[in-house]
């Protein structure tokens, strides 16, 4: 496997180079084409197929995969397009299809020319013709071993485990923190649900109590005043049948007094009549008497 991965990564190497000096019109497509952008072939001779290659420009610390348009097959051949910002003194990432990678440090990928991905025992590289020389170079020397590489490889993965077993803790203690805040606050919005509900009825039973209370007091003044309505009626009445008794009695005295008057008029105007009667008949008499003595 140790030799697989370095001849992977030789491959890469290889396949960067042949990108920058060549391009073939057909088959799998590494990178994008652009004006100005050097390119190469690159063949595949590490024996497994190559799933992803990714160029770092020199100082910029962070590998870039470049997009591929498939699997570049054992013995199989890409058209591979450099970034003009990784022309030059870059690294090459190399990754295979058992998940192994290898790199490759400080290639001037803008003078590749017919590169081939090649193993060299354990170790991966990349050969290629240099277009300013034309001279055969290779990339031994330029990348680990693939001991190296599947050690780094292990260390990145024990540590990449090491920080997502950090992490399902911290978000487990979170998750359980969670929990425990969530516990809490269902905890209090029960008690305060309760205490509320508990003050809501007292209140409830304090507001029927005093419209209780209003009611009763309403109806003992609504009964008074209408006790005192009715004694006022009473009252008002028995005013109205005293007055109207007064003035019957008045009227009836007025009447009684009327008519003693008339009778007492009567009476004086009889006894006038009687007088005058009398006094008619004395004078009668009394011409009698003169008659008679004549």
């Amino acid at each position: 496997m140790k030799k697989v991965a370095a001849l992977v990564a030789a491959m890469a190497v290889a396949a960067v180079a042949l990108m920058a000096g060549c391009s073939s019109p057909a088959g799998i497509v590494v990178g994008q084409e652009a004006e100005g952008s050097p390119s190469f072939e690159l063949k595949n001779e590490t024996g497994q197929a190559i799933t992803a290659i990714a160029v770092d420009p020199a100082g910029a610390d962070a590998f870039k995969a470049l997009a591929q348009t498939g699997e570049i097959a054992a013995d199989g051949t890409a058209t591979v397009y450099v970034p003009a910002d990784a022309a030059e003194n870059a690294s090459v990432k190399v990754t295979f299809a058992d998940g192994l990678s290898c790199e490759m440090y400080g290639v001037n990928l803008a003078d590749v020319k017919d590169a081939a991905l090649k193993m060299d025992g354990a170790t991966a590289y990349m050969a290629y013709t240099s277009i300013a020389s034309g001279s055969a170079v290779d990339t031994k020397g330029a990348q680990p071993t693939a001991a190296d590489d599947e050690a780094e490889q292990k260390a990145a993965e024990e540590e990449k485990a090491a920080k997502e077993a950090e992490e399902k803790a911290a978000k487990e203690a979170e998750e359980e923190k969670a929990a425990k805040k969530k516990a809490a606050d269902e905890k209090k919005a029960a008690e305060e649900a309760e205490a509320k509900a508990k003050a809501e009825a007292a209140e409830a039973e304090a507001a029927e109590k005093a419209a209780a209370e209003e009611k009763a007091a309403q109806k003992a003044a609504d009964e008074k005043a209408a006790k005192k309505a009715a004694e006022e009626k009473a009252a008002k009445k028995a005013a109205e049948e005293k007055k109207a008794a007064e003035k019957k009695k008045a009227a009836e005295e007025k009447k009684a007094a009327e008519k003693k008057k008339a009778a007492e008029e009567k009476k004086k105007k009889a006894e006038e009549k009687k007088k005058k009667a009398e006094a008619s008949t004395g004078n009668q008499k009394q011409e009698n008497c003169d008659d008679f003595e004549l």
